[in-house]
């Protein structure tokens, strides 16, 4: 590929110092596929189980109308249950006030009140 590319870069501009040569046009990026063809697939990171289990990935964020109701039901999550993960404070100073718990099943949840 050095031969057909040398003199530009991969998004098509023209590297410093080459003139007279026209750039190429930028290439399209195409998504991985499977072995079944199919795309949108991640690989689990290396140590990571290879199968999803609940909450190595998403995790659901409720947002909260004051830092008062981040505290409810922060209180009453643990109250019912949930395991704590992050007691309700400022995690970015006058930006970001939340608290994090895992439900019985396992999945992590975040309240905040953000601004």
């Amino acid at each position: 590929c050095w031969r057909r590319c040398r003199g530009t870069s991969a998004t098509g501009t023209m590297h410093p110092g080459r003139s007279g040569a026209e750039p190429r046009r930028q290439r399209r990026r195409r998504m991985p596929r499977d072995r079944d063809g199919r795309t949108g697939r991640c690989r689990a990171r290396r140590g990571a189980p290879a199968a999803a289990t609940c909450g190595n990935g998403v995790m659901p964020a409720l947002a909260a109308p004051d830092r008062e109701t981040v505290d409810r039901v922060y209180r009453k999550a643990i109250e019912l249950g949930a395991a704590d993960e992050g007691a309700p404070g400022e995690r970015i100073p006058n930006f970001f006030y939340g608290a994090y718990f895992r439900d019985p099943d396992g999945h992590k949840i975040c309240v905040c009140k953000m601004g």
